[in-house]
């Protein structure tokens, strides 16, 4: 970042923290702390129903978003990471379940 910040400049947009000692993402130029972030631009779980943050894998199939752990078949509930799946009425399924 090749801009100076005045110091009382150099916090979250959003609450005001300042980023020393914490994890903070920079977004359209603009500071952003984890919790800030995460609340405004993280992904909602299909299955969780809750949001995955930064640390989390997000696992995305057509705009419906998933943790790693709550992407399963939802016949065996065995993991679709890194497998072929199918969907059937808005649900999914490992290639076993589907055919």
């Amino acid at each position: 970042m090749d801009q100076k910040h005045h110091t009382g400049l150099f916090a979250c947009r959003s609450c005001g923290a300042s980023p020393t000692g914490q994890r903070y993402i920079l977004r359209d130029d603009e500071l952003c702390c984890l919790g800030c972030y995460e609340a405004k631009f993280a992904s909602t779980c299909e299955q969780s129903k809750e949001k995955i943050g930064c640390d989390s894998k997000d696992l995305s199939f057509k705009e419906r978003h998933w943790h790693e752990k709550c992407f399963k078949c939802s016949a065996r509930a065995t993991s679709l990471a890194d497998r072929p799946f199918a969907t059937k009425e808005e649900q999914l399924y490992c290639r076993h379940c589907y055919d």
